[in-house]
């Protein structure tokens, strides 16, 4: 090996698949989970190899041997069945089988997503700063919260209000901590986001998957009406396709099922879309309200400011930490709220 194929197996960034691919099976997602449900993380594994074998071979002009054959096919497989990764389940609802080959393409067939009526965005406000792939920028974890306790004591309290008790939560584009109400117990609470890691130190999931939404936005591995809420803390600003996501969102949701979007002012800048970033603070609301307005079937979004957190007020050390705090300006708080095909009375 040259000095220059050095340098360059050098400069060459290990792929982040791999990254996210060990950070699965370091968490909890994998536990519990039956040999035919774990064979995509068992590929996944292998592609993992496969990824950094191959780095080395391109290095070592040896691209062509039978071990990296070998693995090129087994990657991609595992790609085939990327979407299965998480919660793994087969959903037959609608699906109709006539003959064999029909039969196998319904295994993973879902029951249609909500109707998209129009498109919010154009092409240019779907935009971001940062064009590189999200996964790199997710890939180190961050254990801290992003915005002010004031902000996520409004979130926690609107969860209360909002969230059947013992119900089934999704909890998108979530991290370490999903701001649910401890001393309520729920079905269970599904966590998503970019980072395994994060995930993984979250008490109050009960599993959970990783999934770049604006890479594949649509087929969630969600059986359909099955989900009681879902939500979405300070990250709706990072969507490129919100139309789709919005319409799998109305596809998991039982009727009468709520959504919960959060938000405040702040970001990361370069993640943001340009329609986020360009915008007004009530531009920002408007946009959210849109969001759900679009997908047929959405009760009118609701739009929250303020929320009784009475409930929700911390005792002893942390009491006065929050009164000092009280002395600086709060996170300003926004949420927006909508139902599937109608609003409970309970609600």
């Amino acid at each position: 090996m040259n000095a220059k194929d050095e340098s360059t197996r050098r400069a060459r960034p290990e792929p982040a698949d791999s990254t996210v691919l060990r950070q699965l099976w370091l968490g909890k997602v994998v536990s519990g989970r039956t040999a035919v449900e774990r064979l995509p993380f068992v590929l996944f594994a292998t592609a993992s190899v496969y990824s950094a074998v191959y780095e080395r071979s391109v290095a070592a002009k040896s691209r062509h041997t039978p071990l990296v054959q070998l693995l090129r096919g087994l990657v991609h497989l595992a790609l085939y069945t990327k979407t299965t990764t998480g919660l793994v389940k087969t959903v037959r609802r609608g699906c109709t089988s006539s003959g064999p080959a029909q039969h196998r393409s319904s295994v993973r067939c879902m029951a249609s997503a909500g109707t998209i009526s129009r498109e919010v965005l154009n092409r240019s406000q779907r935009v971001k700063v940062d064009p590189d792939d999200d996964r790199r920028f997710y890939d180190m974890p961050r254990f801290v919260n992003h915005v002010d306790d004031h902000f996520l004591q409004c979130v926690t309290a609107l969860y209360r209000q909002r969230i059947p008790k013992e119900g089934a939560v999704l909890d998108m584009m979530s991290s370490h901590v999903s701001h649910l109400p401890k001393d309520n117990k729920y079905s269970k609470v599904v966590g998503h986001g970019m980072n395994a890691l994060e995930l993984a130190k979250n008490p109050q999931l009960s599993t959970f998957f990783v999934r770049n939404l604006n890479m594949d936005p649509s087929d969630w591995a969600l059986a359909s009406d099955s989900l009681d809420a879902v939500t979405c803390c300070v990250s709706v600003q990072y969507l490129q396709q919100p139309e789709k996501v919005f319409a799998e969102i109305y596809r998991v949701l039982k009727p009468g099922g709520v959504a919960i979007f959060s938000f405040s002012n702040r970001m990361f800048y370069t993640k943001a879309i340009r329609a986020w970033t360009d915008n007004t603070e009530y531009g920002r609301v408007s946009l959210v309200k849109q969001y759900f307005q679009c997908i047929e079937g959405f009760t009118p979004a609701e739009e929250v400011e303020e929320v009784d957190t009475s409930q929700e007020q911390p005792q002893g050390l942390a009491a006065f930490v929050s009164k000092l705090q009280g002395f600086s300006q709060n996170d300003p708080f926004y949420a927006i709220v909508s139902y599937k095909d109608f609003k409970p009375q309970s609600a």
